[in-house]
């Protein structure tokens, strides 16, 4: 491209980045807006939605804008093309196939119409995350007809996962041009270590069910399992008490305090509060609550069985007495080893697992375990980059999770589960996580966000903190 070209393509940025900071407003709209139109019937399959609110949310990102509004916007737009296009769906109901484009592309409705029955209301929340059948799905629900109110309550959740999904991206990529905020290298290996983090969980996870499935006595591998991890903590909790741990972890917490980063903190903040033992607790009775409902009874009794375990972390909290890290303004006040936060995920990933494992196809399973090795890594990651555990509590909450796991799996594996279909099974799932963190995680992020910011001076090790 010829210099003068060049520079007249970048004096256009600059003007349009310039009106943009003056008309942050515009951005919402255009935001809203396209949302809606991505949403929307038929219109959606032809707009390139995704690429535009990439380059909406860079936008806002290069300008300063605040993500809560925009976040706010796309989800609006999304909640509103969707139950726009379900009510155009249920008004016309079969009238539908004979308007155009659907006259020339019969196959887009018929495409849309086996998904919906193959999946039902699951279909409503998946068909966002797929490109040629959003914008078709809720008008073959509207066509179906639906319950209004369960399509527009599916879809509320639905789009509480949606909007972040696509417009996180684009906003982090335009903080990361700016200057004084751009990532570093640092922070480029801490991201592929967290991915690498979560695919070798995942794999662990993989095998680890390989085994007690495959296995002829799945009860001994469970109880193995239970063993090797009351062996692992054991030894943990020595080398915690008599401060061999100490200098590990004071290196490691140091390395963490080196990424604090304004654009990073809010995301592990909020990752963090949704670890929290409010948000976990709701969920899994949530999910215990729908297993019931199918009268899925081992399922439900270990569940159950799980969560009243809990109180179990804050007595070993009592026994070990470790002091948290005084890295951040405010830090939690409860003590530090093992990690409830850690824990509670782990059981809370660990029995959803439990729970699906024996009503999905075997070529979904991996799928289940990335998810949930990703949602425990991310939950334990977080409390290290905060500064609020040092290492040792982390890897002793994931111990002790195992240990209540593989005990409640020794007791599991010798029952039989009543089928449910496997999208019910999902999908019961997947709105216990969406109620659960849209109600407890986002009135908390304010507070938490000024909980959290790191202090200047210098971190004290447990050992050197002593509490009463």
């Amino acid at each position: 491209m010829p210099i003068y070209r060049q520079k007249g393509l970048k004096s256009v940025i600059q003007a349009f980045n310039d009106w943009l900071a003056i008309h942050q407003q515009w951005i919402l709209i255009a935001a809203f807006t396209t949302s809606l139109i991505e949403s929307f019937a038929i219109i959606g399959v032809i707009v390139p939605g995704v690429a535009l609110l990439f380059g909406i949310a860079l936008a806002a990102a290069s300008n300063g804008m605040a993500i809560g509004p925009l976040l706010i916007a796309t989800f609006a737009g999304a909640v509103v093309g969707d139950a726009t296009s379900f009510f155009i769906g249920r008004h016309f109901h079969e009238k539908l196939r004979q308007f155009p484009p659907f006259t020339s592309h019969p196959t887009w409705i018929a495409k849309g119409e086996g998904f919906f029955h193959k999946f039902g209301a699951i279909s409503i929340v998946a068909g966002r995350f797929i490109g040629p059948l959003r914008p078709i799905i809720p008008l073959i629900a509207g066509m179906f007809q639906m319950s209004p109110i369960k399509f527009i309550s599916i879809n509320f959740i639905s789009a509480v996962a949606w909007a972040p999904t696509y417009i996180v991206p684009g906003f982090l990529v335009g903080l990361s041009f700016d200057d004084d905020y751009g990532l570093q290298q640092q922070h480029t290996v801490f991201i592929l270590g967290l991915f690498l983090l979560i695919g070798i969980c995942n794999r662990i996870l993989i095998k680890a069910n390989s085994s007690v499935i495959s296995s002829q006595r799945p009860q001994t591998m469970s109880g193995l399992l239970a063993l090797s991890c009351i062996a692992l903590f054991i030894i943990l909790s020595i080398l915690v008490k008599t401060g061999v741990m100490t200098g590990i972890d004071q290196w490691i917490h140091q390395q963490f305090m080196t990424l604090r980063h304004p654009w990073l903190d809010p995301i592990f903040i909020a990752i963090t509060e949704l670890g929290g033992s409010k948000p976990i607790i709701l969920c899994g009775f949530l999910i215990i609550a729908f297993f019931i409902s199918q009268r899925c009874w081992p399922t439900a009794t270990c569940g159950t069985a799980i969560f009243l375990s809990s109180p179990v972390i804050l007595g070993l909290k009592w026994f070990f007495d470790v002091a948290r890290p005084v890295s951040v303004v405010s830090p939690p006040s409860s003590l530090s080893f093992p990690s409830g936060h850690t824990t509670l995920a782990a059981l809370l990933a660990g029995f959803i697992v439990l729970a699906l494992m024996r009503q999905i196809s075997t070529k979904h399973q991996s799928k289940v375990t990335l998810f949930f090795a990703a949602f425990v890594s991310i939950i334990a990651v977080s409390s290290l980059y905060l500064g609020v555990h040092w290492f040792s509590d982390v890897i002793g909450g994931i111990l002790l999770a195992g240990i209540i796991l593989g005990s409640i799996q020794f007791y599991y594996s010798q029952k039989e589960e009543r089928r449910i279909p496997s999208h019910k099974a999902i999908l019961g799932v997947v709105i216990a996580i969406l109620i659960s963190a849209g109600l407890l995680v986002p009135p908390h992020l304010s507070e938490s966000y000024l909980k959290f910011q790191p202090l200047e001076s210098a971190p004290l090790h447990s050992n050197q903190l002593i509490t009463n």
